[in-house]
Order: structure tokens, then C-alpha cells, then sequence
């Protein structure tokens, strides 16, 4: 065919983070040097969960024993329809020189997982075309974007609830069990939205001979991954608070330490059968090289729709509901229930919820599909709703 200038996936507005059951409108772009003839373009909007990993294990027995490579894989379709923009499949069709625009519209299914990107597994959701091209290789394009299922933790029950946990470690040498290690924290509640602040009260008791190092707070995800035939567990730290250490025979406390959390995806449960996204707050007590940590988890829910009655009571007129984009985040039906049990002027809003990228920046795209066929190889970073509240403009 002619010489492709340019061919790209264009969204409207440029709009790169969808809701479940939204529309999604665009143009396919095509640029050509000189004519060409085809077989015809086609368009495909693909969603799908999938999971993969290998381990090695050992088998056989005696001289017979050895070890192999054992892949494990899970995967779940959401949606995938595809549809030609020019002609039909295997109908030959030509195109002039110059420039060619086809759009295009696409309704998203109304229960999906929150997108998800990690080496092991991800929820991904993209719009894929390529020009049909007989005997040679199909010219691609690829545009990946963010689905976004909304969490309002004025569903949640308990939320308002702190999150409470103790834990004792004993340390021994030899023959001799030491004096406990008894830490206790608590959290102010136990569900946040991403760039609100975890406010964290601990004591850490040592009666131990040893030193406790440090102490630190942790926000940490769990994630569970699901094959056909097994599952696995992966913590990863999303961000941390350090403390100060606390020498032998001493008590040191945390008083109202706050912990940022940063955008993330929002509590996955049920919604993907290949992956669960779970969060838990970690205080950790940090002993000498050869003990164990001291550590306890307590889980706590992220959302993307905050808690209402955390902003009411304020002396002065706030701005409306509309200037701070506060329509976006958050269904009228919840604002107007909860506007009628108290006065307007009583009721201070969150500020605009905006879109920000995944901490942790954006992730290398295979150059093929879990098909195996060739994709144009980018990066991608899911977006994640965060409200920028900044420290301490925004206190509990």
C-alpha cells in the first residue's frame, strides 16, 4: 500500500478515564503519502483480566529427579467487539492520498473491575485497529485507557470505625525468652480516598533486652492472583512513615502521625475472578538482623467517593458544590439525602476530584498480546481518582 504517514486511535476531549456503562467516542485517523489499496480497517474494543506466572518445581525421585518450569495462567473476558470502518473482511477497497478520519462509538458494559497493570497480571482495557493489508503485515494501533469503577465508602459499613491492632513479640537467645515487645496503633477510621490522610496514634511498649531500630506505618497492597489450577499472594509497600526507635526497657508513642495515600486503584472484591485488590495499614516495630520483625495488619478500605459527614461544621461560607467540581465525584442523589439532614451553610465538600497516575508510574506494554499477535509496543499508566487536600489545610 501507499506510504503510512500517520494512523493513530484519537479519544474525544482527549478523555483517558471511563466509567462502567459510559460511551466511548473517538476517530480512527489514517494518513497516507500516495494512494493504496486494502482489504479493509477494522476496529476491536477489547476488556479483559489475565494473570500469569511460573514456578519452578522438582520432580521424579532418585536419578529421575528434576526440575521443570510449571506456568500457571488465568484470564477473563469482559468485552470484545470488533467492527470494520471501511469496507468488509476480505473486500478490496482503496484509498487516496491524504488524509482519512473514521469514527467511531462504543458503549462499555456496566460492571467491570477497576484497570490494573503489574508484572504479573492486569485488568486492561483497549481500542485496537489495523488496516488489512493481503500478504504482508497489518499496520496497528493501539490506544489503552482507564476504567474507573466507583467505591463510595458511604456504602461501606463501618467505616467510620477506627482500625484497631495490638501485637507481641518475644525475642530469645539460647535458652532465654526476653521481656515482651507489645505494640498497639490506631487508625482515626478504617476507609479513605486516595489523598486523604491516615491519622495514626501507636504505643510501642519494649521490654526486651534488645533495641527496637525503628517503627514505621506502611500502607500496604494486597493483591491475589487466581490461575486455573492455583492462586498466589503479592504485599506490595505503596508508601511508608518512618519513627523513631525505642531503646530496651523504654516506651515511645505516635501521636496523630499522618500518612498520605497516594492514587491507587480502589478495594477489588468479586467484580474480577483472576485478581482482588485488598489494602491493609502495616506498623512494623524493626528488630536486629537475626530476629524477625515485629508487625500487625489491620485492613482498611480505599474508595473513590469520600465520606460525607467528615466535612460539615465549618464558620465560614465554602464555595458551591459546582466550583469545586464536587458533581463529578459524587452521585446528586447521595449529596441531596445528605444536604437535607443539615443546614447548607453547616456543610464544607471535598475539593475537585481529579485524575492523576498510578503511583509507581507507567508500565512497559508487551509487543504482543496474551494471544501471542503482534501489538505496537508503548506504555501505559492507569489513572486513579485523588482529591488534593494538602497538609495541614485538611485535618481531622
Amino acid at each position: 500500500m501507499g506510504k503510512l504517514k500517520e494512523f493513530q486511535i484519537r479519544l474525544a476531549s482527549n478523555k483517558t478515564v471511563y466509567s462502567p456503562g459510559d460511551v466511548i467516542t473517538g476517530d480512527l485517523l489514517v494518513r497516507l503519502e500516495s494512494p493504496s489499496e486494502n482489504n479493509g480497517i477494522k476496529i476491536q474494543f477489547y476488556g479483559h483480566a489475565y494473570v500469569h506466572w511460573s514456578e519452578q518445581q522438582r520432580r521424579g525421585s532418585g536419578k529421575n529427579r528434576h526440575t521443570v518450569t510449571v506456568h500457571y495462567r488465568g484470564k477473563q473476558e469482559y468485552f470484545n467487539h470488533s467492527v470494520y470502518v471501511l469496507g468488509r473482511k476480505g473486500e478490496k477497497q482503496s484509498l487516496s492520498q491524504g488524509e482519512h478520519v473514521y469514527p467511531f462509538s462504543f458503549q462499555l458494559p456496566g460492571n467491570l473491575p477497576t484497570s490494573y497493570e503489574d508484572y504479573i497480571g492486569h485488568v486492561r482495557y483497549e481500542i485496537r485497529a489495523n488496516i488489512r493489508k493481503p500478504w504482508k503485515i497489518d499496520p496497528k494501533a493501539r490506544r489503552v485507557f482507564t476504567v474507573l469503577e466507583s467505591v463510595d465508602l458511604n456504602n461501606v459499613p463501618n467505616a467510620m470505625m477506627p482500625a484497631i491492632g495490638t501485637e507481641t513479640k518475644h525475642l530469645c537467645c539460647l535458652c532465654c525468652k526476653s521481656g515482651p515487645i507489645k505494640a498497639e496503633f490506631q487508625t482515626d477510621r478504617s476507609a479513605y480516598v486516595p489523598g486523604e490522610f491516615v491519622t495514626i496514634n501507636a504505643t510501642l511498649k519494649n521490654k526486651s533486652n534488645s533495641k527496637v531500630k525503628a517503627t514505621s506505618a506502611s500502607l500496604m497492597q494486597k493483591v491475589t492472583y487466581r490461575a486455573t489450577r492455583k492462586s498466589r499472594i503479592r504485599w506490595i509497600k505503596i508508601c511508608d512513615l518512618e519513627g523513631k526507635e525505642c531503646s530496651k526497657k523504654k516506651t515511645i508513642s505516635w501521636s496523630n502521625e499522618k500518612l498520605q495515600i497516594p492514587p491507587v486503584p480502589p478495594t477489588l472484591k468479586a467484580t474480577c475472578k483472576v485478581l482482588d485488590i485488598e489494602y491493609y495499614l502495616m506498623f512494623q516495630g524493626h528488630l536486629r538482623m537475626c530476629a524477625v520483625d515485629l508487625r500487625e495488619y489491620e485492613e482498611i478500605t480505599i474508595g473513590t467517593i469520600p465520606i460525607i459527614d467528615l466535612y460539615q461544621n465549618t464558620a465560614n461560607q465554602q464555595p458551591s458544590m459546582q466550583e469545586y467540581g464536587f458533581q463529578e465525584s459524587m452521585p446528586s442523589a447521595v449529596v441531596d439525602d445528605q444536604a437535607n439532614q443539615r443546614p447548607a451553610e453547616a456543610m464544607i465538600v471535598p475539593p475537585r476530584a481529579i485524575y492523576k497516575e498510578v503511583s509507581g508510574g507507567a508500565v512497559n506494554l508487551s509487543a504482543e498480546d496474551d494471544d501471542g499477535k503482534a501489538m505496537a509496543e508503548t506504555t501505559y499508566a492507569p489513572q486513579y481518582t485523588f482529591y488534593d487536600w494538602s497538609q495541614p489545610a485538611f485535618t481531622y
